[in-house]
């Protein structure tokens, strides 16, 4: 509900009226007023407006005249013109509310998409299966980013291979391991190295990109956000299909999930619940890896994947920090 008037509002437009000698209207105006005594506590909810309603101009008209839908600069043209042109005042009141009333849905409707799209980053992470991990193993397609430079061709499961996590990070905190390898790869995607500094990766509408900053090209992206889903086990292209399907025509990948049919269409259904529950935390992963490499001082010439632990991680063993390090070391994350 929004206050739409109130009584100071209305005695200054009609001391405004008796000031240009405008007196009918004025007089109109405080027969009005005797009509809605309570103007200080005056509301109307916009939305209970329908499509009926906005057709039936007398009805709607009689309540525009005297309630400011939106409380903008639009309110006082309306009373104007219904004084001057009174033979229309009905059509010219009808048209005001049904902007209004577009006008306001449209923003309720641009606020919602835009919660929507910050809880996207907030969703609640599914629990990985018991015997999950991050690593090579779980990978059984390539995966190669071809070279378009200033990025070099890079082969994600042979840099997976080549990686070693921080001895701290627990093997269950998958948002943490992604975000290292993420860094990882950007340490040596590009030529020179430091070119990944111009690069940046939005994952809401929330806050602006730096002008000097390019979006990270997609392709990259996708790619990263894919293989990471594949090494967590989680990325298979069975769960792309049904478990009919794959009762049919079975793969490995199918037949280890469960001793049965029935397990493993269970199985199946909750690694594709945990795919779409990843996949918006796999690109916050990239997105950090990105900023934190983006956010270091330009002209120190290089970047490592070295990281240090926060006080808060410190003391629960993890990491958190990109460091900025005098060599390029790509080998290890410590």
């Amino acid at each position: 509900m929004q206050k739409v008037a109130d009584a100071h509002i209305w005695q200054e437009m009609v001391l405004d009226m008796l000031v240009e000698e405008n007196h009918n209207a004025a007089k109109v105006m405080l027969e009005d007023l005797r009509l809605y005594p309570d103007l200080e506590t005056l509301e109307i909810e916009s939305s209970d407006l329908t499509d009926e309603d906005l057709m039936t101009v007398d009805h709607v008209a009689s309540t525009v005249r005297y309630l400011n839908l939106r409380g903008n600069s639009l309110h006082c043209p309306w009373i104007f013109l219904t004084t001057k042109f009174p033979n229309v005042s009905d059509t010219i009141l009808g048209l005001a509310t049904m902007i209004d009333g577009l006008q306001l849905r449209l923003e309720r409707q641009s606020t919602a998409i835009v919660n929507a799209s910050h809880q996207v980053t907030k969703l609640a992470r599914m629990p990985l299966p018991k015997e999950a991990f991050f690593g090579a193993k779980n990978v059984h397609q390539q995966w190669i980013i071809p070279e378009k430079p200033p990025f070099k061709r890079q082969d994600l499961k042979a840099l997976l291979r080549s990686w070693v996590p921080n001895a701290r990070t627990p093997t269950s905190d998958f948002a943490t391991l992604t975000t290292d390898f993420a860094r990882h790869y950007f340490v040596v995607a590009c030529e020179p190295p430091t070119a990944i500094q111009k690069y940046s990766l939005r994952v809401s509408s929330r806050g602006g990109k730096k002008e000097e900053l390019q979006d990270l090209p997609e392709r990259i992206v996708s790619a990263l956000v894919e293989f990471m889903l594949e090494a967590m086990g989680i990325g298979q292209p069975e769960l792309g299909r049904t478990a009919e399907e794959l009762v049919e025509h079975p793969t490995q990948f199918w037949l280890a999930l469960g001793k049965n049919d029935v397990e493993r269409g269970a199985a199946l259904d909750y690694r594709k619940t945990c795919r779409m529950s990843w996949t918006p935390t796999c690109r916050v992963s990239v997105a950090k890896a990105l900023d934190r490499l983006s956010a270091v001082p330009h002209g120190t010439g290089t970047i490592s994947s070295k990281t240090e632990a926060t006080p808060r991680q410190a003391a629960a063993g993890g990491v958190d920090r990109s460091v900025i390090r005098r060599g390029l070391e790509p080998g290890r994350a410590t």
